[in-house]
């Protein structure tokens, strides 16, 4: 299910996420680039060759115009397109909810990674307290088109399911 071209979902370009990234970042991988906001604001802050992936056709072509490399697809079907030893950075922002396998993936991405490389991740908390207090005390879970219960979410974490399964996946 696509998400509306015209909202704001493909086009955040995560502030609170940037300050994450080293400065010393030359090479940048965003796994879920939407049209490469965040891409573009890590080039223009410190210079990084910046690559992409989406899912979205539409999407990913608007994102070439800012991006260095964009691969459209399933992260899933385009690993052996990645270099390894490559990347600096690789960024899941809010991406790895929406996969079957975020542990298969975060095991198979980790050759990508430069010798100091690191991996970002930004994963929603299911342990938010609106969460909980809709679940407890009004007894509904409901999905929604964007947030915590998106209906695209394939799973959910607490922070500490989230920090199990970056150990579990190889990354201290």
């Amino acid at each position: 299910m696509m998400k509306k071209e015209n909202s704001n979902y493909y086009s955040n370009t995560r502030p609170e996420v940037v300050s994450f990234v080293p400065s010393n970042t030359k090479t940048i991988l965003d796994i879920g680039c939407g049209l490469g906001g965040f891409l573009n604001f890590i080039k223009e802050e410190i210079g990084a060759e910046t690559w992409g992936i989406e899912i979205v056709d539409k999407i990913a072509e608007k994102a070439k115009v800012t991006t260095d490399k964009i691969l459209i697809g399933k992260v899933e079907d385009l690993l052996s397109q990645i270099p390894d030893d490559y990347f600096d950075c690789i960024c899941f922002n809010d991406v790895l909810e929406h996969l079957l396998e975020p542990s298969e993936i975060l095991i198979k991405i980790k050759p990508k990674l430069s010798e100091e490389g690191i991996i970002i991740a930004s994963i929603p908390n299911v342990r938010y307290f609106f969460n909980i207090y809709e679940l407890i005390i009004k007894k509904d879970w409901e999905y929604k088109e964007t947030g915590i219960l998106d209906k695209t979410h394939f799973r959910f974490f607490t922070k500490n399911s989230m920090k199990r399964m970056i150990v579990n996946s190889c990354y201290e």
